[in-house]
């Protein structure tokens, strides 16, 4: 089917910027206004508000979409620690938009809950999962309560998903389901198989310099401290290299964290000043950034999710993973799935998805929240679903 009654071939200068865009400025206001547009909420009971809660005594950002303010809550916690991704979050999230109220949370410290330079000192010792779970309990009930619902689905990423499955263990009533993307089973056991793999693939290639480079490296040196992990972690060569975090990422050195930038730079949800802002702080990392991430790493670098929450919940809980993940490594992520003890459990793979799976098979991952998540909200059981 033809969508032209021409047959002549399109003419790309036809599209080229002209005086409507007058400068690059105005090109990304006209694009940010393009996708603001694309994702209006236009539906008479929706919800699309933006606001800042104190949760711990310090003010927080939250995201409120939905076309239904009667839908199910569902909360989505970011990973990192220190990596909010509410202002990307139009990328992918406008179909859960259709079933589920979404709140998006920047954690304490971070993106739009950063807060002054100078507060740095005064969050001091607050950055830590203990911390970071206390706020999440109290944004929950906080939520619970304005919307009048007495539960909610808890959505986890990577770091999100150590909150998740420890607030699954302590606060059940509080919860529909637990749904982990990205499941970090082991914080530290995943970069070792994510070496061993770089050794793996530099052996096919026969790149023995490499291979033999890899090994000299070592296990991240857990007992030095999270410095010496991140130095380790650079020691790799591209870190966690692309293809192992968005598996259809391909293009050189224009990686992951340039593209995310990118989403930034024209995301409808991020005005200008405020994307200025934390390009700032970020070039201002030794002083503000770093010694946060720094503390909210150290209270995670020795988690295991087996040891530290265990394998028995009082939710269902259903486990998203990219087949292709060595971020969190599936097989790890398998493992413990294996041994977990729920009302229900189920295990979603995604074939062609690495560690940011929303992005990457985002039709794949709403369908699974409709048909595995939503059930639970019904009291249901999903199709595949393994009941305990």
């Amino acid at each position: 089917m033809s969508l032209s009654n021409s047959s002549e071939p399109i003419d790309p200068n036809a599209y080229a910027p002209d005086d409507s865009f007058p400068s690059v400025d105005a090109l990304r206001e006209a694009i940010r206004t393009l996708h603001r547009d694309l994702g209006r909420i236009v539906a008479p009971d929706g919800i699309d508000e933006t606001r800042h809660v104190m949760l711990g005594g310090f003010p927080q950002f939250i995201a409120l979409r939905g076309q239904s303010r009667e839908a199910p809550i569902l909360l989505f916690l970011h990973g990192g620690p220190g990596s909010p991704i509410s202002d990307i979050a139009y990328a992918y999230q406008r179909p859960w938009e259709d079933f589920f109220l979404v709140v998006n949370w920047d954690q304490r410290g971070f993106g739009r809950s950063y807060g002054e330079t100078s507060d740095t000192a005064r969050l001091a010792g607050s950055l830590n999962r203990e911390r970071y779970m206390a706020d999440a309990v109290e944004l929950m009930t906080m939520l619970a309560s304005e919307f009048d619902q007495s539960k909610i689905v808890l959505v986890g990423q990577s770091w999100g998903t150590v909150m998740a499955l420890e607030i699954a263990r302590r606060r059940p009533d509080l919860l529909h389901v637990v749904v982990t993307q990205g499941l970090a089973a082991n914080w530290l056991a995943s970069p070792e198989r994510h070496r061993q793999h770089l050794i793996g693939l530099a052996d096919e290639a026969g790149d023995g310099a490499e291979a033999d480079r890899l090994r000299a490296l070592g296990p991240p040196p857990v007992a030095q401290g999270v410095d010496s992990v991140m130095e380790w972690g650079a020691g790799l060569g591209r870190g966690f290299p692309d293809c192992n975090v968005w598996h259809n990422l391909r293009g050189g050195d224009d990686g992951f964290r340039r593209r995310a930038d990118l989403l930034r730079y024209v995301s409808p949800d991020l005005p200008p000043d405020q994307y200025a802002r934390e390009k700032e702080l970020m070039l201002e990392a030794e002083r503000t950034f770093r010694p946060r991430y720094v503390e909210a790493m150290a209270s995670v670098l020795p988690w295991d999710a087996e040891t530290d929450v265990g394998v028995r919940f009082h939710v269902p809980i259903v486990v998203m993973m990219g087949a292709h993940d060595w971020q969190t490594a599936t097989d790890l992520a398998r493992a413990y799935f294996d041994k977990i003890s729920a009302p229900w459990k189920k295990w979603v793979e995604f074939p062609h998805a690495a560690h940011v799976l929303n992005l990457e098979q985002p039709g794949l991952s709403v369908v699974s929240l409709v048909n595995d998540a939503l059930p639970a909200v019904r009291g249901e059981i999903p199709v595949g679903a393994i009941v305990q």
